[in-house]
């Protein structure tokens, strides 16, 4: 694993920590008082990738949701003259992630982050009828329809920087599938969290 991918979830793994107010020092398994086993924080899985038992990059553990997020985080970018930072979302990234979530009996949601930027840096992509299913939360904002540029030689989304700027909720189809998916910025996906923690 590159060192760019694994600082990227930890910034991850530290923020979902912070809103059940705990840190890499907690245990991530406790027994509760009947000595069943429970994930008791979220965190970052160990060579991701890597362990057939492990899937996705983090395991949350928040209370209030009905199933906890498998999150799959990339920061595979380019820059053109043109568009200025892209990022580069393979579909295969998302099919895998909601194959393996599916698996688990979790929520799959994918992240990515732009690089060197301090506005708008990173985003959330989660499956619209995934949202509605499992987030007992009204959208902070009312969705924007974005059309990201699509590749089917290499089977690729593609988010230009400069159009998601000054936007919090945008919602795009993927063709393959017909599916909607939203598409959050950092400080939305923040708010819904705190909305189901606060239920």
């Amino acid at each position: 694993m590159s060192s760019k991918g694994y600082n990227f979830e930890s910034e991850v793994e530290d923020w979902f920590l912070a809103f059940t107010g705990q840190n890499k020092h907690d245990p991530i398994l406790k027994a509760d008082d009947k000595g069943l086993i429970h994930v008791n924080r979220s965190f970052r899985i160990p060579s991701s990738g890597a362990m057939d038992s492990l899937k996705g990059d983090i395991l949350t553990a928040i209370p209030g949701l009905p199933r906890q997020i498998k999150v799959e985080c990339k920061s595979r970018y380019e820059h053109t003259k043109k568009d200025g930072q892209m990022i580069i979302v393979e579909k295969e990234w998302l099919s895998k992630n909601e194959a393996e979530a599916k698996a688990d009996n979790q929520i799959p949601v994918l992240t990515f982050s732009f690089k060197r930027l301090q506005k708008d840096r990173i985003w959330w992509i989660i499956k619209k009828a995934d949202f509605g299913r499992w987030f007992n939360v009204m959208l902070p904002e009312i969705p924007q329809t974005i059309k990201p540029q699509e590749s089917k030689k290499k089977d690729t989304l593609k988010f230009a920087h400069k159009d998601l700027v000054s936007k919090k909720c945008l919602i795009f189809l993927e063709s393959n599938t017909n599916e909607s998916y939203l598409l959050l910025s950092h400080t939305t996906f923040g708010n819904v969290l705190t909305s189901v923690l606060a239920t």
